[in-house]
């Protein structure tokens, strides 16, 4: 959110596409970093909920882990927990970056799609501070 607030507010650009210049401000790197630093987070919280299995920020490792299941196609559905997660974190990814282009290439800016990450991520965490344990 804090990222998407520096692009609204002007300290940075980010329209899209961009246009790459010769020098790289100081400014440019500062969304990069915390996006980076909230992944890492994310990856923290995903082994923390135990869903290891489902690595939140590289995308290859999922993939490599759902491909080499020789089980990859093992019915019933429901006698592979790990797959079915790792399956279904892959389409919803997949599924995420086409509506994520599609809204960035509609608004020509990033700041609608981080406000829209943000604001989910919040609505979860809000969520877990009301969840009932088992």
């Amino acid at each position: 959110m804090l990222a998407a607030s520096l692009i609204e507010g002007g300290v940075i650009e980010g329209p899209v596409p961009f246009v790459p210049r010769s020098t790289v401000e100081w400014a440019q790197l500062v969304p990069i970093a915390l996006l980076s630093f909230q992944s890492a987070g994310q990856i923290v919280t995903s082994r923390n909920l135990d869903v290891g299995e489902i690595p939140t920020v590289v995308i290859t490792s999922l993939l490599a882990d759902l491909f080499s299941d020789p089980d990859l196609f093992a019915l019933p559905l429901g006698s592979k927990p790990k797959r079915n997660k790792r399956a279904t974190a892959f389409a919803l990814t997949l599924f995420g970056a086409i509506i994520g282009g599609l809204v960035s290439k509609a608004t020509h800016s990033v700041p609608a799609m981080l406000w829209t990450a943000g604001g989910t991520k919040m609505m979860i965490t809000l969520a877990w501070m009301f969840w009932k344990t088992v």
